[in-house]
This record gives C-alpha cells, structure tokens and sequence, in this order.
C-alpha cells in the first residue's frame, strides 16, 4: 500500500501540553500535546497498554505532535478491578467523544480522528474503531479466545479483565468475552481502516493474532516485526521493507487515512 511520506517535517521542541479533566465523574484526565499555533490538524488519539492494570497516559509522549503534523489526545482510563470489562472500554469511547467535541480548542479537526493504541489499549483502541476514522495497533489483544478456536485463553490478566475479582472463564461464559473481543464480529457500519503491528519474538500477544484480524477484516494491513518483542518496545524499530520507525510509519498511514 502506498500513502505519503511526511519525511522532510522537521522535529519540533518538546511542546506545551495541556491536561484537562474529560470524564469528571472518575477523574479522568486527557494528556494533550499540540503544536504551536495549530490550526485545523488532524487528531490522533492514543491508548496506553499495561495489562489493563498498569500504564500512563504520558507514555506515547508528544512524539508524533512533535512533528508538527497532529494534536495528539492521550487517554487516561480506568485500571485494574475499577477497569475491569466493559469500563475501560467505555472510558475511551467518553474520550473519543470528547476530543470530537473539544478538538477545535485546540487547533485540530474534529472530522479528521484517527487512533493508535498499544498492547490492552490496541485492544480497547480496536473495539471503539467505528468512532474514528482509522486506527493502528501495536500487539493488541485483538481476538478472545482465536477465532474457530474452542481453546480457553491462558491469559489469566485477561481472564480477571474480562470477568472482575473472579478471573473469568470463555467456556463458562461465551457471549460475554465475545462481547469483548474487537473482531468478533464486523462493528456498524463496517470495519475502520485498520493497520496492526506484532512483534515475533518472545511476544506477550501470539502473532497468530494478526491472522485473526485478516480473517475478520480482510481489508486490515497486518504487518509482523520479525525482531521485535511486543508493543512500544518496537516502536523504534525499521518496519520490514521501509525505511522508518514504527511510530513514524503509524504516524504517516493514519494520516493518510484519516
């Protein structure tokens, strides 16, 4: 597939972020970052990972606002047993609104969305992609249990994700995990352009996941790092037949797309 290169923007200073409260009822937080004097750019919402129990909403940084080209909007969503199924995923879908909302206050286009979400948030990132205009995952949790599979998950941070205190189990409960799992089946209206990253070695997310993506959506451009562990720890590895980053060639594919 071939989209723009924005390869000759030069990098900005680190710049000013702002960190308004988006959900006041669990006090919530939106880490934004934007260029200076933006007027009209793209949004890129990001989704920190953890496990759904750990991680900050200031782990991406501002490296993609950095280069002048997006305002970026950072989720803090809730963690561990206040998190658990469906609430996490509920906290995103308050910040997508949001942004959509409040994006003009801050120099970007709320009819330009796009997200990228890393390990659980690529999961939560996936299962809210029909409110945005395309998404990108780096070693999300994307299918539970593997599509065709009758295999119950090993995951037992999933399982405790999915079912609360009691660590929940697929066989006992079905509909409730594919209720959960992003390509379980086609979102209305259809599914978003969609880019996912796995790493290969020693990953926390089976690279059979990507697989299960293309199953699911067939127009979906799966990539596979064949060096990489899992997550934002690749996210400065060369993406195999190019010459840029992870991040930087997310950056470049959800502009493109959105």
């Amino acid at each position: 597939m071939q989209f723009m290169r924005f390869s000759n923007v030069a990098h900005l200073p680190f710049t000013p972020t702002l960190t308004p409260i988006y959900d006041t009822t669990h006090n919530l937080q939106m880490y934004i970052t934007k260029p200076p004097n933006a007027v009209n750019l793209p949004c890129i919402i990001q989704v920190h990972g953890g496990g759904w129990i750990e991680g900050l909403n200031t782990d991406f940084g501002a490296r993609m606002a950095n280069t002048g080209l997006c305002v970026t909007f950072s989720v803090q969503y809730r963690l561990g047993p206040a998190g658990v199924y469906p609430a996490s995923e509920l906290d995103v879908s308050r910040a997508i609104a949001w942004v959509k909302t409040h994006a003009a206050s801050y120099g970007a286009n709320p009819s330009r969305i796009g997200m990228l979400g890393s390990s659980a948030g690529g999961s939560l990132t996936a299962i809210n992609q029909a409110a945005v205009s395309a998404i990108v995952t780096w070693s999300g949790v994307l299918d539970y249990p593997p599509l065709g599979s009758n295999a119950e998950p090993s995951s037992t941070t999933l399982k405790s994700y999915i079912g609360g205190h009691v660590a929940a189990s697929w066989a006992a409960n079905p509909g409730l995990w594919a209720s959960a799992s992003p390509v379980a089946k086609e979102p209305l209206p259809g599914w978003t352009p969609w880019l996912a990253f796995n790493g290969a070695q020693g990953e926390l997310v089976p690279p059979a996941q990507l697989t299960d993506v293309t199953n699911a959506d067939p127009a979906a451009v799966t990539i596979l790092m064949p060096e990489a562990v899992h997550a934002i720890h690749y996210q400065n590895d060369i993406v195999p037949g190019d010459t840029r980053t992870v991040w930087r060639y997310s950056l470049d594919w959800l502009l493109a797309h959105i």
